[in-house]
């Protein structure tokens, strides 16, 4: 009979494959969340494997108690192929609000998806087609297409696991009530909300029409812009100047590209978020959860702003572990410091208050991260912050070896944070335990 509670993140590079089992009786109740990466299917692999010897079993199949896809991007879904649930019965399987096309309150988020979507596609023609762009923007456009690619992923979670997809929502504790959970045992939905697009989008009668207006307006172009380069064979229309088509090209370029990473930051914030208390312990998993200056009604918001303006009771006493929410990334904990007033400050005081007067913290926390596409996945000054926070820590600087401590996108900012305490990551904890490929906490 197991008797602690187990947290466990996979290394699945960039991406999250997360364990979770709390105890009951013999069995215990089993939950992954998410299962995705952009680091190539190797490490999934790895880690559904290993997940199959840690599941009860019944009838030869490891039984998953819950499963959570919590929102709708490559680094959580791609890993959702019948090759490795192939010997996994899924009992109940929770997906975001925000993942249902036929939702009636996130029709902004999704017309804004599909517009996206459709302009990076046409982005992608035109640099097969040889438009000249640098190797570094290349790779850019084909991550965002790549981050959008789920087609299969989502035919498999809603067709083919054998559990009826329920799309969750903030406040809906009606999923939480069939799950049977072990005694002592409580979890509460606090994100996304049900209105998608009022929240997130910021439905005013403004947000989500100007900005699938304008992204329409911007596919139309493109469509006339490649059609034109096929025509001509790549030369210059003879209806404009070289300088204008240029501009143009640029302007294209540009836009979709923002147009691209705003969809990306509604689509995090739509992530399923979940407080899980277990025997007065209190653990926080956010997902891709974002943050913003400050909470704004009928405008676009982060979740955690809108987490702390609804549900601030669930924030009442400090966290006993956080899942640190979009692999590490700047803007995914709220963490600027310099005002307590600021929201932000008084987020993460609340949750993972900097402890004083000589006192230890207490609370812990699992990064699940891969440095090397993003300078700003993980945030050197954030780790290092959350490093002050949280009691399971390391120096990595004292512990990798030369050649891995630093890495030549981060280099600048490594050296002034490697040195500090920071919480346990999949990346570095491969590095140093290349056998182990996961970390994980019990409670």
């Amino acid at each position: 009979m197991v008797s602690k509670l187990l947290v466990r993140t996979y290394d699945v590079g960039l991406g999250d494959c997360i364990y979770v089992r709390i105890p009951d009786g013999k069995r215990g109740f089993h939950i992954l969340i998410d299962c995705g990466s952009w680091s190539g299917s190797k490490k999934l692999g790895e880690a559904i494997i290993h997940l199959k010897g840690e599941l009860p079993k019944e009838q030869g199949k490891g039984q998953l108690d819950l499963l959570v896809a919590t929102h709708l991007h490559f680094d959580h879904l791609s890993g959702f192929k019948k090759k490795f649930f192939e010997g996994i019965k899924v009992k109940h399987l929770w997906l975001s609000a925000a993942m249902n096309k036929d939702h009636p309150q996130a029709t902004g988020l999704h017309k804004l998806h599909d517009e996206v979507n459709t302009g990076l596609t046409r982005l992608q023609k035109l640099v097969d087609q040889g438009l000249p762009l640098s190797d570094e923007l290349k790779k850019e456009i084909e991550a965002r297409v790549e981050l959008a690619a789920n087609e299969d992923e989502m035919d498999l979670l809603l067709n083919d696991l054998g559990a009826t997809p329920v799309f969750v929502h903030a406040g809906d504790q009606t999923p939480v009530a069939s799950l049977g959970l072990p005694p002592q045992t409580k979890l509460t939905i606090l994100g996304p909300e049900n209105n998608i697009d009022y929240y997130y989008m910021g439905d005013d009668g403004a947000g989500p029409g100007i900005a699938t207006s304008r992204v329409s307006t911007l596919n139309a172009a493109s469509k006339q812009f490649a059609a034109r380069k096929a025509k001509r064979e790549g030369q210059v229309p003879t209806n404009i100047s070289g300088a204008d088509f240029r501009n143009l090209r640029a302007r294209l370029l540009s836009n979709i590209l923002a147009f691209s990473y705003a969809e990306n930051g509604f689509t995090n914030n739509t992530s399923v978020v979940f407080l899980l208390e277990w025997k007065g312990k209190r653990l926080l998993f956010a997902g891709d959860a974002e943050w913003d200056a400050e909470y704004k009604d009928g405008k676009p918001n982060g979740s955690w702003n809108v987490m702390w303006h609804k549900y601030k009771t669930a924030f009442a006493k400090p966290l006993d572990f956080l899942k640190v929410s979009h692999h590490g990334s700047i803007n995914a904990t709220p963490w600027i410091t310099e005002d307590p007033s600021y929201e932000a400050s008084q987020i993460l005081d609340a949750i993972l208050p900097r402890p004083t007067g000589g006192k230890k913290a207490k609370a812990r926390a699992l990064i699940s991260t891969e440095r090397g596409r993003y300078e700003t996945i993980p945030g050197t000054d954030l780790v290092k912050e959350l490093g002050a926070r949280v009691a399971n820590t390391k120096v990595y600087k004292d512990l990798l070896k030369p050649e891995h401590k630093t890495h030549w996108k981060h280099k600048a900012l490594e050296e002034s944070t490697l040195g500090f305490p920071q919480p346990l990551r999949t990346d570095f904890e491969r590095l140093l335990t290349p056998d182990k490929n996961y970390i994980e906490l019990e409670f």
